[in-house]
């Protein structure tokens, strides 16, 4: 969606061992696994005092078997007992994305311009709140 390009770039900054082994130490990173394998990885940050989900992926032969919420579930789990709720961002153009968010109680919040003029790349930020 966002070309290969920038996709590299976002693996080179965020997908590094700096950064995934902070998450993993700090306990915001959660994984699904079968048989000795990972086949699905959630992510959690802060955006200021906004806990954010910087991650959630599903291997595409594992989808559509309820790791996504249960994935979701997990790092919610992990969130301080004050956390009120949840935020998540995607891509406009990704529409089934933003069809899972909405089934998990994500409604959106706000629309940002993207990186281009293509309004597919806008990103649209989701809010979950949580219960007390």
């Amino acid at each position: 969606m966002i070309g290969s390009q920038a996709a590299e770039g976002q693996v080179r900054d965020w997908w590094n061992e700096t950064h995934i082994g902070a998450a993993v130490a700090r306990g915001f990173v959660v994984v699904a696994e079968l048989d000795g394998g990972i086949i699905g990885v959630a992510q959690r940050g802060l955006r200021g005092v906004d806990h954010d989900v910087y991650k959630l992926y599903v291997s595409s032969q594992h989808r559509s078997r309820g790791l996504g919420p249960r994935l979701l579930d997990a790092l919610i789990k992990r969130l301080p007992t004050a956390a009120d709720r949840l935020y998540i961002e995607h891509f406009a153009a990704n529409e089934r994305e933003g069809a899972f968010y909405e089934r998990e109680g994500f409604t959106v919040e706000r629309i940002e311009s993207g990186p281009t003029e293509d309004p597919a790349l806008d990103v649209v930020w989701r809010m979950r709140p949580l219960a007390p």
